[in-house]
């Protein structure tokens, strides 16, 4: 085997970080948040992700409320950063605004729902016909509660024929789609 100059050396080391980025050192780090829905945060996280960000992945998990981050150092500090700036109170600034895009039902067939589960005191809500959409206003809290429900009432409906359901004959019901 030859051995290799040392200018070769040189220029590799200088280079390698330059080639090879996919080669720097991912941690994951969970980032609980206080005040920001975590599906909110992660979806902003994510649109960070790409080329030089240093962020690999981001999840959030809505029952701790809390954002799960896989990236480089570069990219925690980024992401530290941005949470600094979202994971804020809005009970200083007043009741955050929030507009919902409905998917599978129409917006207007949700509002007596939302409107029957929190007072008029904890939440102003409106429905916008030509968007499909919920525009809602209250505490950081119960936004976090009013995404919630939307996005479990916001399902497709499925017909179920089943030895469970009764006589066997086709029902309706309210059934998550699955892709």
């Amino acid at each position: 085997m030859r051995p290799v100059p040392p200018a070769a050396l040189v220029l590799g080391s200088l280079l390698s970080p330059l080639l090879l980025p996919s080669c720097a050192r991912h941690e994951t780090r969970i980032y609980p948040l206080a005040y920001e829905d975590a599906a909110a945060a992660a979806e902003v996280i994510a649109s960070m992700d790409g080329r030089g960000s240093g962020i690999r992945r981001s999840a959030s998990v809505a029952r701790t409320n809390v954002v799960v981050v896989q990236a480089t150092e570069r990219g925690h500090a980024d992401v530290t950063d941005l949470l600094m700036h979202l994971d804020v109170s809005v009970e200083d600034g007043g009741p955050a605004l929030v507009v919902i895009y409905l998917e599978e039902h129409r917006a207007e067939a949700l509002l007596p729902v939302l409107r029957e589960l929190w007072p008029e005191s904890e939440l102003s809500i409106a429905a916008d016909a030509r968007a499909n959409a919920l525009v809602v206003r209250g505490s950081a809290w119960t936004m976090r509660e009013v995404r919630e429900v939307v996005g479990r009432l916001d399902v497709a409906e499925e017909r179920l024929v089943g030895p469970g359901l009764p006589g066997g004959e086709e029902e309706r019901a309210l059934m998550p789609s699955t892709p």
